[in-house]
């Protein structure tokens, strides 16, 4: 531990911290850092309903209110 500033226990606890959300995968004495998933893209809603008209313009046009 001499090139980390944390003792043998801290290490441990950080280790399945990390193993536990899923962000890397260990086998001694391989850290293997895991890709995160990613984000969503959020869906653009409508305040009211809106004629199938209106919908297939608004995709031709590419924008959105």
């Amino acid at each position: 531990m001499s090139r980390l500033a944390m003792d043998q226990a801290d290490l441990h606890g950080a280790r399945f911290g990390l193993i536990r959300h899923g962000l890397i995968a260990w086998q001694k004495p391989i850290y293997q850092v895991l890709g995160l998933d990613p984000v969503p893209k959020k869906t653009r809603r409508c305040k009211s309903m809106m004629r199938l008209s209106d919908i297939l313009k608004v995709a031709a046009e590419g924008t959105h209110d």
